[in-house]
């Protein structure tokens, strides 16, 4: 089990102080997201939260402004998906009601 640092556990400052690329799991409104921290010359320069459902990312310099970077990246996709609710794809509906539920779902809740 790895130790909680400021920017991530001691295994991702390990992996970054290699060079490498450092990433975890969690989810945010319940959606699975991967954490990355970016390393340049060993020393954090990005953070980016990503998912495969919808292919968003969010970038900061800490985890926290990540996530929110990723948040309003995920409520602005919302907002057009309602916007074009009458006129969107299959795949884009199918976001749509994922994406409901989501909120419905986490909204005013914490994120795990």
């Amino acid at each position: 089990m790895s130790q909680n640092t400021q920017s991530g556990t001691v295994d991702e400052q390990q992996a970054v102080e290699q060079g490498k690329e450092a990433a975890t799991l969690k989810t945010v409104f319940g959606i699975p997201v991967e954490t990355k921290w970016i390393s340049v010359e060993r020393a954090i320069k990005v953070v980016t939260i990503e998912d495969t459902i919808f292919n968003m990312c969010g970038e900061g310099d800490t985890v926290e402004e990540a996530i929110e970077d990723y948040k309003l990246s995920l409520q602005l996709y919302f907002q057009e998906l309602i916007e074009d609710e009458d006129n969107l794809t299959e795949c884009k509906a199918h976001h749509l009601c994922y994406l409901r539920k989501a909120f419905e779902v986490y909204n005013g809740q914490a994120d795990g």
